[in-house]
């Protein structure tokens, strides 16, 4: 589909309003024609296995490209652009060595421990444009109290990763439909966390590239810290 631009399924007369719309869209926007497609033709998907649903990927039934491409531009722009985007690419493997140790999230993630993550990575500078919203992104701290309580985002939520008690899932339904971002560390827990929220039915989650140290490194003046008044800005 998008090593052709979708010639390899689509008429001509149907490519072209695609073309029109990728000349001038993100460069992720393929990715949300193809998911908009698939999603025009869920019914027929559902019931069939995988070898059926390739058959039909390569004998596609008509398709509305008006609504098509309305779909793909809604989701596309609802999209923060740095979930979108690839973040493996096994010709930049060697760009890791080249970084420095303190600035471990400009590393390229390994493609293995992307498959296993199920809410995905957002940049600082999305996250930021989510928080400044009306009805903007909740921020979810899961790193350890005591290193919450010494530094945080503001107006950040702390939660405890292993328990989720019945006040703390009350603040979390009070954030359905908003967008929440997972603020950890380097270990798994932000991701795991992550998880959690997906399988309980919330969308719109994603996890902080680089986490707590991303904030220090680049907008540390921004961030609360202990024994400090809360002087920042959004």
């Amino acid at each position: 589909w998008f090593l052709t631009l979708f010639t390899h399924i689509l008429p001509l007369d149907k490519c072209i309003p695609i073309w029109d719309a990728l000349l001038v869209g993100r460069d992720a926007l393929p990715q949300f024609v193809a998911l908009s497609t698939m999603r025009q033709m869920r019914k027929l998907l559902l019931p069939l296995d995988f070898n059926q649903c390739i058959v039909l990927f390569s004998h596609l039934p008509e398709i509305d490209i008006e609504e098509c491409l309305s779909d793909a531009m809604t989701m596309m722009n609802r999209t923060p652009g740095s979930i979108a985007i690839s973040k493996f690419d096994d010709s930049m493997s060697d760009v890791s060595n080249s970084v420095a140790s303190d600035r471990w999230w400009e590393c390229r993630p390994p493609l293995e421990e992307l498959r296993r993550e199920v809410a995905p990575r957002i940049s600082l500078h999305d996250m930021l444009s989510e928080t400044q919203r009306a009805e903007g992104a909740v921020v979810i701290d899961v790193r350890s109290k005591e290193d919450f309580q010494t530094v945080h985002f503001p107006e950040s939520v702390h939660f405890n990763t292993q328990k989720l008690e019945d006040s703390a899932v009350s603040k979390l339904e009070r954030a359905r439909g908003r967008p929440i971002v997972v603020v950890g560390d380097r270990s798994d827990d932000a991701f795991v966390f992550g998880s959690k929220l997906v399988a309980m039915g919330f969308y719109f989650v994603s996890v902080l590239h680089g986490g707590i140290d991303v904030l220090l490194a680049d907008c540390g003046h921004l961030l609360v810290r202990k024994n400090q008044p809360n002087t920042a800005t959004k």
